[in-house]
């Protein structure tokens, strides 16, 4: 999207990017970071269209046509979905370690193409770690105390819990490279509110914390609105597979 916008003539002043959830959450769909998420139903559409609209108008072509739709209804039910999650099977779980390396290493080569677009463009990017339910030390509402216990039964959710406090705390210690106060780690924002902040186990917040998330932001907004002494380009530093630290 930014990239576009540029190209598109936009020239913003700051630019603040809010990830952390979607990161993790693709990677352990995935088993690997970097790719979009869901992305099966990218290829799962890409697939239907292939047999559903083909070019080829003979016998063979209309049937498999009419199988395809015919499969695209029955993959809409649910009953059936969670029949096949019976004859499935499960799908193979990275070490924590490994996995939110890569992630870490995928964030931080993100950032590297936005600082030479930085560089180039003159906006000063702001990067925001989400907070989220998975990890969180905050003192859970009654609401919140069930979505933890939902979360903790649930074998992709514990790896994602692991995960989350993993990588967040290992945010923290390379980001060193960027300039002070341009990566902003949110994990801890909620920590000492008792108060319900999430709504599901995805770590949806309610709207009643967005004064505080953009209350953390804005001072970093506003140094950089006033056109704050830009930085060169960082020298990222990467996470290995075992956890160490490297160029």
């Amino acid at each position: 999207r930014l990239a576009l916008l540029l190209r598109q003539g936009a020239r913003p002043s700051a630019v603040v990017f809010y990830d952390g959830i979607n990161d993790v959450f693709s990677a352990v769909q995935k088993g690997q970071a970097g790719w979009p998420q869901n992305e099966v139903n990218r290829r799962r559409d890409f697939q239907f269209g292939r047999r559903a609209f083909n070019w080829d108008a003979s016998i063979q072509s209309e049937a498999a046509a009419l199988l395809a739709l015919a499969e695209g209804v029955l993959s809409r039910s649910a009953l059936i979905a969670r029949l096949l999650d019976f004859v499935r099977p499960p799908s193979p779980r990275r070490e924590v370690i490994a996995l939110g390396s890569e992630v870490i290493n995928n964030y931080w080569g993100t950032v590297r193409w936005i600082e030479a677009l930085a560089a180039e463009y003159g906006f000063r990017p702001i990067y925001a770690w989400q907070p989220t339910i998975h990890g969180s030390k905050k003192p859970h509402s009654e609401s919140e105390r069930a979505l933890r216990a939902r979360l903790l039964a649930n074998a992709t959710h514990q790896t994602l819990d692991q995960l989350h406090t993993w990588v967040a705390s290992e945010l923290d210690s390379t980001a060193t490279a960027l300039s002070v106060g341009r990566f902003v780690n949110l994990t801890s924002l909620f920590d000492e509110r008792s108060e319900q902040v999430y709504v599901d186990m995805t770590g949806h917040t309610v709207e009643e914390v967005n004064p505080l998330l953009a209350e953390a932001l804005l001072p970093v907004v506003l140094e950089a609105l006033a056109g704050g002494e830009q930085s060169d380009r960082p020298d990222v530093q990467g996470v290995g597979m075992d956890g160490s630290r490297g160029p």
